[in-house]
């Protein structure tokens, strides 16, 4: 492989970046590659083209960059040994990126990266390839122990000190996963949540425009009716379904109620009831 020196001979003046402590070289494609230029500085404008060119005369493969038909730099070149080692190089490098990418090695998220699934099978059920798994928040754990004396006589020795040990926990977490395009999970835990409410778990599985399932929800669920006459519930626990048959929209809810509805009337600053009582109960 040769470089040609751009330095005239004969010339005693040094090249303007030569006067600092550590020059700036100009990027040289055969050792950084046309797709990996360095981080030190910004990116080729989209005019400058960058080909490798064969000479047949000679057996050698030119790196060559170009404006439009002229060229901006003298170009360099290897010989037909060292352009196969080259290639060779450049081959084994993106077979490893393709096969890192395949089994999911995403930069995004290092703590759980984006998974991909290959197959039709696979595409066609969920809607997509991905399966992307976001978790957010802390756990916090205390251990301690306890430790008890009490100096009474009437106490067998071994009963006047004991001791117990101390678990607190400390959980705040909500967690969102995707599998493809039709498949969403949902959940979000806190242990010093006040109601039991707070604390939601959902799956849902969402079909596509032309399938019968339309909808299919498990876990915390709502049943929300246009009706002012029913009201519908806000707080289940079960299963709700979506289906279509052509312009038939059919809903259907197995579930458990997790929340009570309550009306009070409030007159002059108080809260009114109404009682019923037998006349033996009154007093």
């Amino acid at each position: 492989m040769v470089r040609p020196d751009t330095t005239p001979e004969g010339d005693t003046n040094k090249p303007a970046n030569t006067q600092l402590q550590y020059p700036l070289k100009p990027e040289d494609p055969i050792f950084t590659g046309f797709n990996t230029p360095n981080a030190l500085y910004l990116n080729n404008p989209e005019n400058i083209k960058q080909e490798i060119e064969y000479d047949p005369e000679t057996n050698r493969y030119y790196f060559v960059e170009k404006i439009g038909d002229q060229s901006i730099r003298t170009p360099n070149y290897m010989t037909f040994e060292e352009y196969l080692k080259y290639d060779l190089r450049n081959s084994l490098n993106n077979y490893w990126e393709q096969r890192s990418s395949a089994v999911g090695m995403d930069k995004r998220n290092p703590l759980i990266p984006q998974l991909k699934v290959g197959g039709e099978v696979f595409d066609k059920i969920f809607g997509g390839n991905t399966v992307d798994i976001r978790p957010q928040g802390s756990a916090e754990l205390t251990f301690g122990v306890l430790s008890n004396r009490r100096d009474d006589p009437s106490m067998d020795i071994r009963q006047r000190r004991q001791t117990n040990f101390d678990f607190k926990e400390k959980i705040q977490m909500s967690v969102i996963a995707k599998i493809g395009d039709k498949i969403e999970f949902k959940t979000n835990y806190n242990t010093e949540a006040t109601f039991e409410f707070e604390n939601k778990l959902k799956l849902k599985y969402e079909g596509k425009e032309d399938e019968i399932l339309k909808l299919l929800e498990a876990g915390d669920v709502t049943l929300p009716l246009n009706s002012t006459l029913i009201t519908g519930s806000q707080s289940l626990f079960g299963i709700k379904t979506k289906l279509q048959f052509g312009k038939t929209m059919v809903t259907g809810v197995f579930s458990q109620q997790k929340s009570e509805s309550k009306t009070i009337t409030v007159e002059g600053g108080a809260q009114k009831n109404t009682f019923k009582l037998n006349a033996d109960q009154y007093d």
